[in-house]
């Protein structure tokens, strides 16, 4: 099956007794990592030790008690029933852990059927809207593949720390180092391959968006005798450069058109591309799912979290607001504050579909059966779509190429 620890997709091995999960190996004939596996998909999923949510749950009395299934939907469709005709009534997020087929009922339901202006993921656009963004303006991909970094001479890396995140991508870039790739690390933050970086550039407080400026004038002008200019001609030096940009820089337009026309200056061999978020960044950004995540005023909120960690910024922003309901697996402060919450599969108890980073659609097997009272997250989705009298389709593959995407689905 796959990983879904991040959008780099990579294929695994799942070894299973008694219907538990009790080693993650690699696959190596998989076409995406070849073999290599990173610790967050190997031996995070093991550490696993939260509560899992085995019942439906219904705030009675201030208190969560278990419930059936029934009556946990009938309380959330009469709470988003009493709302219909408001100008602001459903805000919707959903994970981008979940499967395209999870996310494009999300919307089916949320979106076109009941017309909320605030359906997105718990992503705030900040992985995809930029790359989106410049796709449609410019009417075609432009983004290169992972494939490109077995065979890169000189890597730029802006915004993107691959040695904590989204790792296999950076163990592509480090095994390469020896072969004579060069390594530029531009980033705000502190980044863990600048220890294997030839060139480390510390924007200031003007930001990614200036040291990219700089960066393009010096490879289109007179080379200054500086950290942009050794950095030109490192680039200018490669036959096949690769620039990598991550989520401090590929939700904003700005910057995004700037690394696209900096590619552009490098020649045709020249590869841009952008590390998505989390499993399905990219599927969830060609539905539409891109938005910042605004709950303020909506009296109902809806939040699909399958089997991801809320974050502490999420649980912020829904303290002390109206109706809640959470799809999730398991126990945690967000279903604390829920008024209902509806237990769905993890990532081995279902199977879907994923598109990676550079466009792959991938399909993630079902491994191991889920507990008896635990529903798919589709099949929640569709029954709750159902009881409001709304009608839904299951063309979430044909809806992956509506849009433009930044590399082409394939």
């Amino acid at each position: 099956t796959l990983c879904v620890g991040c959008s780099v997709g990579c294929g695994v091995d799942v070894i299973t007794r008694d219907n538990h999960v009790v080693r993650i190996d690699s696959d190596w004939d998989h076409p995406v990592n070849q073999g290599v596996l990173c610790q967050a998909g190997r031996y995070k999923p093991l550490e696993n030790d939260r509560e899992r949510i085995l019942t439906p749950l219904v705030r009675k009395n201030d208190n969560l008690k278990a419930a059936t299934w029934d009556e946990a939907l009938k309380t959330i469709t009469t709470s988003i029933q009493s709302q219909a005709g408001k100008q602001k009534g459903v805000a919707a997020v959903i994970s981008t852990r979940l499967p395209a087929e999870a996310l494009y009922q999300f919307k089916s339901l949320f979106e076109d059927g009941l017309k909320s202006d605030m359906t997105t993921t718990l992503e705030d656009g900040i992985f995809s809207a930029g790359v989106s963004a410049l796709a449609r303006e410019l009417k075609q991909p432009f983004e290169g593949k992972l494939d490109d970094l077995h065979t890169a001479d000189c890597v730029l890396i802006v915004g993107a720390d691959l040695q904590n995140e989204h790792q296999v991508a950076g163990f592509f870039i480090k095994r390469n180092r020896s072969k004579g790739t060069r390594l530029i690390v531009i980033d705000t933050l502190e980044n863990g391959l600048e220890a294997f970086a030839d060139l480390v550039i510390k924007p200031g407080k003007s930001g990614n968006i200036e040291a990219i400026k700089s960066l393009s004038a010096a490879l289109s002008g007179k080379v200054p005798k500086d950290e942009f200019g050794s950095a030109a001609e490192m680039l200018k030096a490669a036959k096949k450069p690769v620039i990598i940009c991550g989520k401090n820089v590929t939700g904003e337009l700005e910057i995004v058109r700037s690394l696209y026309d900096l590619t552009t200056k490098l020649g045709s061999n020249a590869r841009l591309l952008s590390i998505k978020g989390q499993a399905n960044s990219f599927a969830a950004a060609q539905y539409g799912l891109e938005k910042a995540f605004a709950p303020e005023d909506y009296p109902v909120i809806y939040v699909a979290l399958g089997d991801e960690k809320p974050s502490p910024h999420l649980l912020e922003r829904l303290a002390d607001k109206g109706f809640l309901a959470v799809q999730a697996s398991y126990a945690s402060s967000l279903t604390a504050m829920a008024d209902v919450v509806l237990p769905v599969t993890e990532w081995v108890e279902q199977a879907g579909h994923f598109v990676n980073a550079d466009g792959r659609l991938q399909k993630a097997k079902k491994i191991i059966q889920q507990p008896d009272e635990v529903r798919d997250n589709v099949e929640v989705l569709k029954d709750l779509a159902e009881r409001l009298g709304i009608q839904t389709d299951d063309n979430w593959q044909a809806a992956l190429t509506r849009l433009t995407a930044p590399v082409a689905v394939r």
